[in-house]
């Protein structure tokens, strides 16, 4: 599957697709084919509260990272989409330019819990990358704020 998208109830006409192969905060067709491009993959969590999905992109294609420079925005990420028209409300890229196939297709735990006395919407994410992600499901934005780090080169030490 190339994105993901919603069909109407009657009719089964779609709706909506959204992509991760372009910049893609507003519905529409899938392009298909652009280098560095992700698949939509992994499990689909859902907030009616914020009435938003949650899913997962997948590693960007082509394998070979030599024909795919930049950090392949919307690949090995997480998108947070109104379900009715399609657009996304945010992305965090997880593995920017990945490498090691970490696509972001694990399950996202969607959990309400008090930090620093706080009462905070968090999105719990363990990643293939050995990380363990609290993204603020609201606004998109790792917490506690963890600094990114630049993309890893093909022979990292660990």
């Amino acid at each position: 599957m190339r994105g993901i998208g919603r069909k109407a109830a009657v009719g089964v006409r779609l709706v909506w697709a959204g992509t991760a192969t372009r910049a893609c905060f507003r519905a529409g067709r899938p392009k298909p084919g652009s280098k560095g491009a992700a698949r939509f993959g992994g499990w689909i969590s859902y907030d009616p509260e914020l009435d938003l999905i949650y899913y997962g992109t997948s590693n960007p294609s082509p394998w070979n990272e030599k024909v795919r420079p930049g950090d392949n925005k919307f690949t090995a990420g997480i998108f947070a989409r109104y379900p009715d028209k399609g657009a996304a409300r945010w992305f965090y890229q997880l593995s920017p330019h990945d490498l090691f196939d970490h696509d972001g297709v694990n399950e996202n735990i969607l959990l309400d819990i008090a930090i620093d006395g706080q009462p905070r919407k968090v999105l719990v994410r363990p990643e293939r990358n050995g990380m363990i992600y609290v993204i603020d499901r609201v606004s998109g934005k790792c917490f506690p704020q963890i600094p990114s780090r630049p993309r890893m080169p093909a022979k990292a030490s660990i």
